[in-house]
């Protein structure tokens, strides 16, 4: 594939989801074919296009709009983990996360 080549963009892919209980206020993507794991939205796709994630709309904000501010939120504040009452936020360039160290 050269750099002009389209990039395909299977929605069907990816899994939207809350986590188990206590922590059902948070949201996971999934896509088990890139073996990709997150709570925050994966890059490269823009709110209109994840709204279209199986489970998108039942898990997120109902528009396109309420989904960047979302997005926006979790990227500047962290995700809230309820059992360990702790903060956590993504390392920047990366997915994975760390303990901010931030209690509530």
């Amino acid at each position: 594939m050269n750099s002009s080549s389209p990039v395909i963009k299977n929605f069907k892919d990816w899994r939207v989801r809350h986590d188990p209980p206590p922590d059902v206020h948070i949201v996971r993507f999934t896509n088990r074919k890139l073996n990709y794991h997150s709570y925050y939205a994966p890059e490269g796709y823009t709110p209109e296009e994840i709204l279209q994630f199986p489970g998108a709309k039942r898990c997120l904000p109902g528009t396109a709009d309420k989904v960047k501010e979302w997005i926006e939120t979790n990227e500047k504040k962290g995700i809230c983990d309820a059992r360990t009452r702790t903060v956590w936020k993504k390392k920047p360039g990366s997915d994975e996360l760390f303990d901010t160290g931030i209690t509530y």
